[in-house]
């Protein structure tokens, strides 16, 4: 009995392989992985410590924060709308491409942070602290608030530069004063004539 020959060494061409299984295989895997996302509603974790924390793209409805620290945690590309981060602490935190719709911000500390993209809508911004954060394209409310550092950078800049010479001239010389020992003599005159 001779060997039999597969059909790629026999030189044949054969037909590819039906995909129809192959389309909702792929389909399942693209909605698990999109299942994995996590979402939060009605959560408190004030007072929470989160470190080394992957929160990117993940969903958080009327989630609280407060007093809670981050540290090298990312929220990039997360949403996150009527989230409360009152008094939290967030250091070298990512939250680039984040949007955070009416959230309470108030007295939070931001430090080391990248929010570059991240849009804040209705956000209460009172007694935000950031330092040494990269800001590109943020923006608050629809403005940019790198070009808005930016023009008020330059305006400040131009004002410097420019001479005052203008209210100089609109003052009015003041009139002579008399040396003080001749106003004294005429306060001792005004005294005595009484």
């Amino acid at each position: 009995m001779a060997p039999r020959k597969s059909p790629a060494r026999s030189g044949k061409r054969t037909a590819p392989r039906a995909t129809k299984r192959a389309a909702p295989a792929a389909k399942e895997r693209a909605a698990a992985r999109k299942s994995l996302v996590p979402a939060f509603e009605k959560t408190s974790l004030g007072r929470a410590t989160f470190d080394d924390v992957d929160m990117g793209r993940a969903s958080f409805r009327d989630v609280s924060f407060r007093d809670a620290t981050f540290d090298d945690v990312s929220f990039a590309g997360a949403r996150l709308a009527n989230a409360t981060f009152e008094r939290a602490r967030l250091g070298d935190v990512t939250m680039e491409g984040a949007t955070l719709a009416n959230a309470a911000l108030r007295r939070m500390r931001v430090t080391d942070a990248d929010l570059a993209g991240t849009r804040f809508t209705d956000a209460d911004f009172k007694g935000v602290r950031l330092a040494r954060c990269r800001i590109e394209g943020l923006t608050i409310d629809g403005v940019r608030i790198d070009k808005l550092l930016a023009t008020l950078t330059r305006a400040s800049a131009a004002r410097k530069k420019k001479p005052r010479v203008a209210a100089a001239k609109a003052r009015k010389p003041a009139a002579p004063r008399k040396p003080a020992a001749a106003r004294a003599r005429g306060a001792s005159r005004k005294r005595s004539s009484k």
